[in-house]
């Protein structure tokens, strides 16, 4: 199906996805005598015909759009299982068990659609445990898997780190140059009952770091039930440019004995669902972790009729730490740059990255937050050492400790990408110019693209400085 057809559709009526694939896998399990699926995404090689069945059962459910059973089907989730050679083969495949059954379903009149799920895993890499190149190149082998095996759209769901996330689309953008070919993407964060995910981001900053990028649609999915969301939904559904979706859990996981369940009823989550999109506006809907087809039944039939919510089309303009959002029109003016973690403006700054001594660099800038800068500006070009590497771990270590934005400012467009993927939240790139003829220009608008930073322009060429 083409983009324009998924996102077509978005615009007319609210868009129903599927629910949850684990649970039912395993309760399938146990209902043929099969041991629990150590690694489920493994099951589109060695249980097909229960993939397809649960496709299936969302479909008759009223499901428009189902999932592959590829959450955790990276490389680098998969490693664990001894899997990760394997990935390439399990993501087409699974991708190719639901084309199937959305195609071989009756009743075509009503177009429904295969969206590639791609999940987190645990290894966060704002916290260090695994760096942006190892996530994205673990990605790429799965989207191209997926778009490979049929998709109509690729789903990064369950982010817990905006840094995660923004790896995993540099990743498809790879896989679409390869494949020569796009697909409408999706974003879906988890969040807690505070409206922040695991590392600590809010909803504007969420916002912030996402809308710049080539997305159809930003929105929530696990984390709670739809009514504990509804704060943060109601700010997303204010100010997100995009479509928004919802896939909520079936309220909180609570374990019986030896058997997680999940309080709320088919039709609880249905209402609860149908409450939000009449209060605020969704665009997707569906369900996470305890939710079966009939409480997507539910849903469909709550949802029929609520118009869909209309994109707003015009973004915020606003800069981002991981944990906090600056618009970048003040009151009062003017946007205030702190220049002292600036090597070549501060010589004690310069001194400490000569000597290595990274907390007390990460200290200088911190005393300018405290100072009332809303942004950093962070420079390491010295001659005499390696710039991108002292850019990337001096961004990495703001990117955890610092409230303020990055304003990443560097003549090298390799040390500029190096900061770029350290960063959660959205940096400015500082600068571009037309000194050398835009050659280096273009590098550092593609970079700015690629990653949703914002730039600095300066009016020079190769005559000088604009006088006019």
């Amino acid at each position: 199906m083409s983009e324009l057809g998924f996102l077509e559709l978005a615009r007319r009526h609210i868009l129903v996805f599927d629910g949850g694939m684990g649970t039912l896998l395993q309760e399938m399990a146990a209902s043929e005598n099969l041991p629990p699926p150590r690694c489920p995404e493994e099951w589109a090689l060695t249980h097909p015909v229960l993939v397809r069945r649960v496709h299936r059962d969302y479909l008759e459910a009223g499901a428009e759009v189902v999932e592959t059973n590829t959450l955790g089907a990276a490389p680098h989730i998969l490693h664990a299982f001894g899997l990760a050679e394997r990935a390439s083969l399990i993501n087409e495949t699974a991708a190719r068990l639901a084309r199937q059954e959305v195609d071989s379903f009756p009743g075509m009149e009503k177009k429904r659609f295969v969206a590639g799920s791609m999940g987190p895993g645990s290894r966060l890499p704002s916290l260090g445990q695994v760096s942006f190149a190892e996530l994205a190149a673990s990605y790429r082998v799965q989207a191209i898997g997926l778009l490979a095996g049929g998709v109509d759209a690729l789903l990064v769901e369950t982010v817990q780190d905006l840094l995660q996330a923004k790896a995993a689309l540099w990743a498809i953008e790879e896989a679409f140059r390869h494949l020569g070919r796009r697909a409408p993407v999706l974003v879906q964060v988890t969040v807690d009952r505070r409206g922040r995910t695991l590392t600590g981001s809010d909803i504007p900053t969420i916002l912030a770091a996402l809308e710049p990028l080539p997305l159809a649609a930003i929105g929530l999915n696990c984390g709670e039930g739809p009514e504990a969301l509804a704060e943060a939904v109601g700010i997303l559904a204010e100010h997100c440019s995009k479509f928004v979706s919802l896939q909520p859990n079936a309220g909180l996981p609570r374990l019986v004995g030896e058997k997680t369940v999940y309080d709320l009823s088919p039709e609880a989550f249905a209402a609860q669902m149908a409450s939000l999109c009449q209060g605020f506006g969704l665009n997707l809907v569906g369900g996470c972790c305890g939710t079966t087809p009939a409480h997507i039944r539910a849903l469909a039939q709550a949802v029929a009729g609520i118009p869909p919510r209309m994109p707003q089309g015009k973004r915020l303009a606003a800069l981002a730490s991981g944990y906090h959002a600056q618009p970048i029109a003040v009151r009062p003016r003017p946007l205030l740059v702190g220049e002292r973690t600036n090597a070549a403006g501060s010589r004690l700054f310069r001194t400490t990255v000569m000597e290595e001594r990274w907390e007390e660099a990460v200290q200088l800038g911190l005393a300018q937050e405290r100072e009332g800068a809303h942004l950093l500006d962070l420079s390491t070009a010295t001659a005499e050492r390696d710039e991108a590497a002292d850019l990337g771990k001096l961004a990495s270590l703001f990117n955890r400790q610092a409230h303020l934005p990055l304003m990443l400012d560097s003549t090298d467009p390799a040390a500029i990408e190096e900061g770029l993927r350290a960063v959660a939240g959205r940096a400015v790139i500082n600068s571009a110019h037309l000194e050398d003829g835009g050659g280096k220009a273009r590098q550092m608008i593609e970079l700015a693209r690629r990653y949703g930073a914002a730039l600095v322009l300066l009016t020079i060429d190769e005559e000088g400085m604009a006088q006019t």
